[in-house]
């Protein structure tokens, strides 16, 4: 072997040898929550974790790190089993979804999540049938009237020139759930300010009266109340009216089912919990926060 040739080999030794010890020396990631087969990094916690933070506030306590923590679990238990079951979700239900609770693509992972619980919960209770006595049980918390509920969507401010030049907006072609987005204090504002099916006696006398002398479609004036400055968008007003026995029972069984169903998934999340084998590492999520 020629002297120049016995240098080239030395030299790759030497790179291969470097790269070799930089691999050995680079520290692999904690893993912080095991489901399954499935292996949750401490970048991807995080990661997850500040996503999760700016779609429902501050992460900070307890109680929201519990609720992400166990929605990270869920997400990936109904994506595995999914698979399973051969079920996925189209681009249509995603984009229906988000177009239906007015949330925006940001909120597509709660769009698949909201949809591949109801259809595995379907799937898993397609044959459950309410008995008799569930079902009458369910009357009795059936009133005779139903009340007059009525769809609204409002923005509400803290500040009386900031709800005026919300007006303006809407008034020079803004849509209303943009604006509700950008000003409302309340809650709902970030989704576009709907409150859905609300019963008339829940609402406050002076935006009762006000949603009363709009139409479907019409926007209010600047309304003042205890809870601030509000404005108002009528989308629907369901008048009261007396149930028939049949009505009655035909919205008993609907609940009967639904609580049935809720329990039964219930029922189901748990047992595949405990199916995956989910480990979550508390004290290195402690360190996470430090």
């Amino acid at each position: 072997m020629n002297l120049k040739k016995k240098k080239r080999n030395n030299l790759l030794y030497i790179i291969f040898f470097i790269l070799f010890l930089f691999a050995c020396s680079k520290k692999e990631e904690d893993i912080i929550v095991t489901i399954g087969e499935k292996k949750i990094t401490s970048t991807q916690f995080k990661n997850d974790l500040e996503e999760y933070k700016s779609l429902y506030g501050n992460a900070d306590s307890s109680n929201i790190l519990a609720l992400f923590i166990s929605n990270l679990v869920e997400r990936e238990i109904l994506k595995s089993e999914a698979e399973k079951l051969k079920t996925d979700i189209s681009k249509n239900e995603i984009e229906s979804f988000l177009k239906e609770n007015n949330l925006t693509e940001k909120h597509t992972k709660i769009a698949e999540i909201s949809l591949l619980r109801e259809k595995i919960a379907k799937l898993i209770s397609k044959d459950l049938k309410a008995d008799d006595n569930l079902v009458k049980e369910a009357i009795k918390n059936i009133p005779d009237v139903q009340p007059e509920k009525i769809i609204f969507y409002q923005i509400v401010t803290n500040k009386e020139d900031l709800a005026y030049k919300a007006l303006d907006e809407l008034k020079n072609g803004a849509s209303f759930e943009d604006t509700a987005k950008k000003y409302s204090i309340s809650p709902e504002g970030k989704k576009g300010g709907l409150i859905d099916y609300l019963n008339a006696d829940e609402i406050p006398f002076e935006l009762l009266n006000a949603l009363r002398k709009l139409k479907e479609g019409e926007i209010s004036k600047v309304i003042k109340s205890p809870l601030g400055f509000h404005i108002l968008k009528l989308k629907e007003i369901i008048k009261s009216k007396r149930l028939s026995e049949e009505e009655k029972k035909l919205i008993a069984e609907k609940e009967a089912l639904k609580e049935l169903s809720g329990n039964m998934y219930a029922d189901w999340l748990a047992k595949k919990r405990k199916e995956y084998g989910v480990k979550i590492e508390w004290e290195k999520i402690k360190s996470l926060k430090n």
